[in-house]
């Protein structure tokens, strides 16, 4: 009785911890503690003469605990409680795998331990390796806001099975026993459970990487209506001085016209009418010429982020672009100034934009259609830097040696590699996430683009139109490559 209700409660405890961890609730041990003990009692009590419904009722038990206690909804809480309670079991069968060659050792000699110790070890040893995949960074989130509905119903399907399994297993072994029936059906069961939430994790952040590249458009999408904004409106500017002028200049005309006729008579009245007219076309001319500045200031200055050495490599850049007759913009969120010096510093994106801007002009200069556009934006609320071009793509190789060994896109040129090596090491040093995406060469947009997200996050990911080619040669473990989205394309 004893080591039935020791191993009922191991299992509901680390039942209780994996379902707080896989809906990233914060809640106290003892609480945990509290339902586990109620439950296992519970649970043995009611199954006492009968082991039959024993996993039905432990597993009902659960569910509903789980379902009050920490209020979630019923699909929602099903879904976890189950792949909680498979994993617990797991857990328990590995544990007692383990501790079952440990007293087999021990018993040759002549030490062989009772139930409740046995219970006890197997106890512990499953609650600890409860604890493994939730120091893992992307596993900590849980499963809460990744459940689908395919999801839900492939875990309802395999968590019966569990359960039918347990249930039969329960019902043909000795109570006095370990329970060790059928074990290896349990675990391929409950590593499929695990199987699933890691792809589920997989497809949600594809979904969520998504969303970033359609929020990363739109801004660029409102920069572009704001200027397209600002251009109509200086265009009705013009209209409105070109409707005026044309009836003043021919008046003008006119007049001076009829002065220079009358010129030949010393008419004091036509020398300060003429004084007047001339006075008259300076502050037309006065203010034609103050248009047409405030127009070309307006098409070919840089937006200023108010930071000397930032804008000066900026322009910088822009100069070297005109030289190379390549087309080069430069995009400005509102609130990127704000995050320099605190979440990067000056210098840091003055040479970290020096190297970015440099290694696009120069795959650029060998292709046809010559555009780089620099955009300083934000992703998530992070600041963001982002070189799209229209140059060549980087070789396999770059990918799986970057940050380890140099690389240089124009050797022929003297091209050392060290930029690239710089760029990752500014990636280590503000735990940033690198996203590289390569477009179709038909795209007639971009071929490439190169984003630095200071996020955290550590990410170093590649979605491509060549994905294929790609993994052929991929063998780097922190290197993610993924198809690029067709309707990003």
């Amino acid at each position: 009785m004893y080591f039935f209700i020791l191993k009922n409660f191991f299992i509901l405890i680390t039942c209780f911890y994996v379902y707080t961890k896989l809906m990233n609730i914060k809640t106290s041990f003892s609480k945990i503690l509290i339902c586990s003990t109620i439950l296992s009692v519970t649970t043995s009590v009611l199954t006492i003469n009968s082991r039959l419904f024993c996993v039905v009722f432990s597993y009902t038990l659960f569910y509903f605990a789980a379902l009050i206690a920490f209020y979630s909804t019923p699909k929602l809480c099903f879904t976890v409680s189950m792949i909680a309670y498979a994993f617990s079991n797991g857990c328990f069968i590995l544990s007692s795998i383990f501790w079952g060659v440990v007293f087999f050792l021990l018993s040759k000699l002549n030490y062989s331990p009772t139930d409740v110790i046995s219970s006890i070890c197997c106890g512990i040893l499953s609650f600890s390796i409860a604890h493994i995949p939730f120091q893992f960074r992307k596993y900590q989130k849980g499963i809460k806001n990744i459940c689908s509905e395919n999801f839900s119903n492939i875990v309802f399907y395999v968590g019966l099975l569990i359960i039918l399994i347990l249930t039969v297993g329960y019902q043909i072994s000795r109570p006095s026993k370990i329970d060790l029936f059928m074990p290896y059906y349990i675990l391929l069961a409950a590593a499929l459970l695990f199987l699933l939430w890691k792809q589920q994790i997989k497809r949600y952040y594809l979904a969520k990487l998504r969303k970033l590249e359609l929020e990363s458009l739109r801004q660029e999408l409102e920069e572009k209506d704001a200027k397209i904004r600002a251009l109509m409106k200086s265009n009705e500017d013009l209209a409105r001085t070109i409707h005026k002028d044309n009836k003043l200049i021919p008046a003008m005309l006119s007049a001076i016209t009829d002065y220079l006729e009358s010129s030949g008579s010393d008419d004091s009245g036509g020398t300060v009418q003429a004084e007047a007219l001339i006075r008259q076309l300076n502050a037309l001319g006065s203010d034609r010429m103050k248009l047409l500045e405030k127009s070309t200031r307006t098409d070919s200055t840089l937006p200023q982020t108010g930071h000397a050495a930032v804008d000066a490599m900026l322009s910088y850049m822009g100069k070297r672009a005109e030289a190379e007759k390549i087309t080069y913009q430069v995009k400005l969120h509102p609130e990127f100034p704000a995050r320099i010096g605190t979440e990067i510093s000056e210098s840091d994106l003055t040479h970290l934009l020096s190297d970015l801007i440099e290694n696009a002009l120069i795959a650029t200069k060998s292709t046809d259609t010559r555009s780089v556009l620099v955009h300083l934006g934000i992703l998530s609320d992070a600041p963001a830097v982002e070189i799209s071009d229209t140059g060549l793509p980087f070789a396999p190789e770059v990918y799986e040696d970057l940050g380890l060994s140099r690389h240089s896109t124009h050797l022929d040129s003297g091209g050392s590699g060290i930029g690239l090596m710089d760029i990752w090491k500014l990636k280590k040093k503000y735990a940033a996430s690198l996203h590289i995406y390569e477009y179709p060469t038909d795209s007639k947009v971009f071929n490439k683009k190169i984003c630095l997200v200071f996020d955290h996050r550590k990410h170093y990911l590649i979605q491509s139109c060549r994905a294929e080619e790609l993994l052929q040669v991929h063998t780097r473990g922190d290197l993610y490559i993924l198809p690029l989205d067709k309707a990003a394309s």
